[in-house]
């Protein structure tokens, strides 16, 4: 392991949020033209691959977006960025599937527990005391407050955003550092969990955004749409399997947009993570006494 890994996984370090996002969207704006093309081919990919998910969710897609790292890493050493560079990873798809699959697996066996306890011993801890005889409440779902379903549903979701965190630094290590998967993982886990609120809190900020951009479009489309039938009638204008082909070419294009300017905040949010790990593996906050020690 790193030795400046090791002694900020035993004595911690600082957390330079404003450092990291500053010099995270400087790497992404030097090499936008290149990130905004492979979005491009990113999200196209995504829609073709959403006939068979499980191939994409597991194999190709974390494949490719370790194409934003490698980019991200090109431009901080100042060398020369092209476009076959995104698709270095796929040297290493095994051990980035190994991560992909793994995590899953995860995330699902810790959703899972989550929701059992919230429903079984309704309460987390003991941190919300009202929570008390939920499950009783849960035979009449009509008379459980609002509140409570909200608060229920945010720590549910809350856990594989956990854990998306916790494991956020796999793939540089895998990358990088030429760790195997698992040693990868490990070494992510260990270093993430000392601030692991503030990586939670990138990620939440993350799915906000990027929820909130596929939301805006489909609100937009939606609110033209309107318009234009108040106008007009479509089945006036157009055959019936016209019609049904045209509805289902609207919806793809209208799908494929959504996920493309979606997509475009990912060299940011990669190039962030980038960033962090960059400062864990350098000599900052690093005890120069300890390392001579040792």
């Amino acid at each position: 392991m790193n030795e400046n890994i090791l002694f900020k996984k035993n004595y911690g370090y600082t957390f330079r949020l404003g450092k990291y996002i500053s010099e995270g969207f400087g790497i992404a704006l030097k090499g936008m033209p290149l990130f905004l093309l492979f979005s491009f081919v990113f999200a196209l990919i995504t829609l073709i691959l959403s006939f068979v998910p499980v191939l994409g969710t597991l194999l190709l897609l974390p494949t490719l977006s370790a194409g934003y790292y490698i980019a991200a890493d090109k431009i901080n050493k100042g060398e020369k960025l092209h476009f076959s560079h995104f698709f270095e990873g796929f040297k290493i798809y095994k051990s980035i599937s190994l991560i992909s699959l793994t995590s899953y697996i995860i995330i699902f066996f810790a959703f899972l527990t989550a929701l059992y306890l919230l429903i079984e011993n309704a309460t987390i801890i003991g941190v919300i005391s009202w929570f008390g005889g939920l499950k009783e409440r849960m035979e009449n779902f009509s008379d459980l407050p609002t509140k409570e379903i909200l608060i229920c549903i945010f720590f549910v979701m809350l856990v594989p955003i956990v854990c998306f965190a916790v494991f956020s630094l796999s793939v540089p290590f895998l990358l990088f550092e030429e760790k195997d998967f698992w040693e990868a993982m490990k070494m992510s886990r260990s270093i993430t969990w000392k601030k692991i609120l503030f990586f939670v809190l990138i990620f939440i900020i993350g799915a906000i955004l990027y929820c909130g951009v596929q939301l805006g479009v489909y609100y937009i489309a939606l609110k033209v749409f309107s318009q234009t039938e108040a106008r007009m009638s479509w089945s006036s204008l157009l055959l019936p399997n016209s019609l049904v082909l045209g509805g289902v070419a609207l919806l793809m294009g209208l799908q494929f947009l959504a996920t493309f300017l979606a997509y475009c905040l990912l060299p940011f949010f990669h190039c962030i993570i980038y960033c962090i790990y960059k400062d864990l593996i350098s000599d900052n906050d690093i005890d120069k006494d300890y390392l001579e020690v040792e």
